[in-house]
């Protein structure tokens, strides 16, 4: 165990410097996540054939690789392994292997997902045949998936026609994702993306037509961005359209990036980038919408919510289940017991996706099996985006109290007024709200450090 002393240095260290954004992939990070062996493969194959999937909750992701051109690539800023989109006949191809693999994995037939997200990538680049295709490959591979919840469909501005948000809708689709970015066309164009405004907001107008809930995607700390520009944007959404949920998220920075590499000079320093979370998100209250996680905002009076509480977080310490299917899809699947579990990505390379399911093989490229104290944090890193926590919840999923397991790293975080601390509950101040991806480094920082002296021994 850590000392407070320790924990105390090192949230110095980093609370005043650019954050991470660690919660995509729960814990630990995919760095740490191998290529399978045969007996791990093995392993896994038998772990997910005894996992009685029509009995929990399951979120089923669907991915699709491809993205259009940009100068910058990738938008300027995305790490997300993705393909370049030249042309229908690759996505004509891509839904050919998606079936294939589906049919590698005769489990999935039993799924009864309580939510679907068709992600990517650019799904909506799929014209309306293609996209009537690939709702058929998923009633033969999952027969209960248009069951689930929520349906969500996820796409870019420009590429969205009435025609395509009618079918979605014919076929079930309760909400599109849209990744806006910015609203803003200068600020737009940094990213190489041919978008206007006016596109936005015209499928924003078309979605309420056909009655389509509708999620945005706004970034802040791009660079050039200012606190204004930054509101006119929010402005926008909150006063002039019936979006009913705003992502409001930090941009990463990182990698080989052409933000990172070429325009850092240009990207708001950390305490700015701060400011603008904290004055976004008194925007947005100040507008009506409620706060459900760091940077999910939902509006309060929604006259046609979602059927389901749609988050990308869990909001108690319940076993929930990740399965993924396609390229760079992840899979997460605890035990019964909560006391381990595997995580694994598919093929992130197409031509190594292809060649797995051409041979018949599921198409694993990196897998991580999870002890007790990474299902811990995994769950944490999770259920901390929803703002609080429950010491119950947490001992009644894994048999001890949350302050024993981490009153250091408790005692720290509330004297640092990032949480309170009120009998049974753990509440993130305003402060705890944006520094969550500090607040996952401090609870996982001893185990992070572990895996880091093990990583070490084994290459020497």
């Amino acid at each position: 165990m850590q000392s407070q002393d320790v924990i105390r240095a090192v949230l110095a260290e980093r609370r005043n410097r650019r954050q991470v954004n660690k919660i995509l992939h729960g814990f630990p990070s995919p760095r740490f996540w191998k290529p399978p062996s045969p007996q791990q493969r093995d392993a896994y194959v038998s772990f997910i054939k005894e996992w009685s999937s029509d009995a929990e909750e399951v979120d089923f992701y669907v991915g699709v690789p491809y993205c259009p051109k940009t100068n910058p690539r990738k938008c300027g800023y995305c790490l997300f392994p993705v393909e370049v989109f030249n042309g229908s006949n690759q996505l004509d191809a891509y839904l050919d292997l998606l079936f294939a693999e589906g049919q590698l994995q005769p489990e999935l037939k039993l799924m009864r997902p309580t939510s679907v997200f068709i992600g990517g990538g650019t799904p909506n680049l799929l014209k309306v045949g293609q996209m009537n295709r690939l709702f058929s490959i998923l009633d033969s591979v999952c027969p209960a998936w248009r069951k689930a919840q929520l349906l969500t469909f996820e796409g870019l501005p420009a590429l969205f026609t009435r025609e395509k948000l009618a079918c979605l809708a014919d076929n079930g689709i309760h909400r599109i994702s849209m990744g806006v970015q910015q609203l803003d066309d200068e600020l737009c164009a940094l990213s190489g993306r041919r978008q206007r405004v006016s596109e936005v907001l015209q499928v924003l107008q078309w979605c309420e037509e056909i009655g389509l809930n509708c999620n945005v995607d706004l970034i802040f700390g791009w660079p050039r961005q200012t606190i204004p520009s930054m509101i006119s944007g929010l402005r926008r959404l909150a006063d002039e359209t019936s979006v009913d949920h705003i992502t409001h998220y930090e941009l990463n920075v990182g990698g080989s990036s052409e933000f990172a590499l070429n325009l850092r000079h240009d990207l708001p320093d950390a305490k700015l980038t701060r400011d603008m979370y904290l004055e976004g998100r008194r925007f947005l209250l100040s507008r009506g919408f409620r706060q459900d996680t760091s940077y999910d905002f939902a509006r309060s009076d929604q006259s046609n919510p979602t059927p389901h509480d749609y988050r990308e977080c869990w909001s108690k310490f319940e076993r929930r289940l990740i399965r993924g299917l396609g390229f760079a899809a992840i899979s997460d699947i605890t035990s019964n017991s909560m006391n381990s579990g595997w995580t694994v990505r598919n093929q992130s390379i197409l031509g190594d996706y292809e060649s797995s399911v051409v041979a018949s093989e599921v198409p694993l490229e990196l897998v991580y099996f999870r002890k007790k104290v990474d299902v811990q944090l995994s769950f944490l890193f999770r259920e901390v985006q929803s703002l609080r926590l429950s010491d119950a919840d947490f001992r009644k999923a894994f048999g001890e109290s949350i302050h024993r397991r981490f009153g250091v790293e408790l005692k720290v975080l509330a004297e640092a007024e990032m949480i309170k601390l009120s009998g049974d509950q753990i509440e993130l101040t305003e402060s705890g709200s944006y520094h969550v991806p500090l607040i996952q480094e401090i609870l996982a920082y001893e185990r992070q450090n572990e895996l880091v002296a093990n990583r070490i021994c084994r290459m020497k």
